[in-house]
């Protein structure tokens, strides 16, 4: 139970994710997507925690390689690991 570890999980399908695993996150890192249907699905889940979430996205993510950072306990989105984009 309190084993002191950081699992990773990587996807490509946010929704397969169990429910479970995805309201019990503590961080996202979100690169540029491909599909428009996973980013919607996404977005519908995200919205309800920070408000304009793709907005957030499209900056975080428009130079290359750049990504979005979503902190979810402290309900904060930054660019990469610096900018603040959003805070609760």
């Amino acid at each position: 139970r309190h084993a002191r570890i950081t699992p990773f999980i990587t996807t490509q399908n946010f929704k397969k994710l169990d429910p479970t695993i995805r309201y019990n996150t503590s961080y996202w890192l979100m690169w540029t997507l491909n599909s428009k249907k996973e980013l919607i699905s996404i977005e519908e889940e995200m919205n309800g925690i920070f408000p304009y979430f793709m907005k957030y996205y499209k900056i975080a993510t428009e130079e290359p390689y750049s990504f979005l950072y979503c902190d979810m306990k402290k309900g904060i989105l930054r660019e990469r690991f610096g900018k603040i984009l959003y805070k609760k």
